[in-house]
């Protein structure tokens, strides 16, 4: 349902009713807060900016392009935080860095389709962006450190 109203111009102006309006922001900022946090979940280091070695630059760099999806730059990460240079070395973040370099990605995004007729609104995903295929050194990387880290854990628990 549209209300036509008209301003001091006498020019026709719609407007929907506040239900429909606070609805609409309702949507808006809940949108723009799931792009947000998924685009943080995705990155293995978001939770802590410390671990990714706040104060070497090159990491920095390397981070940033990480997170924009840059498997070269997560797999050089996880080499970082596999073997510690540059960062606190950690197993399990390097293992997040290689599986994150190893995965084929597609891009998508998040479209809000608003409601018709008596189908509500909803959000579909859109193949947004080109396919890219994960790197195989990282995929190589991710099957040794699996592998040693279940050893230690086998190790640790035969003791």
């Amino acid at each position: 349902m549209v209300i036509v109203l008209f301003d001091k111009s006498r020019r026709a102006r719609m407007t929907a009713p506040p239900k429909v309006a606070s609805f609409v922001r309702f949507a808006s900022v809940f949108m723009a807060t799931l792009i947000g946090v998924s685009a943080c979940a995705t990155a293995p280091f978001a939770h802590n900016p410390s671990r990714v070695g706040a104060g070497d630059p090159q990491v920095l760099f390397l981070a940033q392009r990480a997170r924009d999806g840059d498997k070269h730059a997560q797999l050089e990460l996880g080499i970082r935080f596999e073997e510690g240079r540059g960062v606190v070395a950690d197993l399990p973040l390097a293992r997040r860095f290689y599986r994150a370099a190893a995965e084929d990605v597609t891009g998508t995004i998040p479209v809000w389709l608003p409601a018709a007729g008596r189908v509500p609104g909803h959000i579909i995903l859109v193949a947004g962006g080109r396919r890219t295929p994960g790197l195989v050194n990282a995929r190589v990387r991710l099957g040794a450190l699996d592998a040693a880290m279940k050893q230690s854990n086998r190790s640790r628990d035969a003791r």
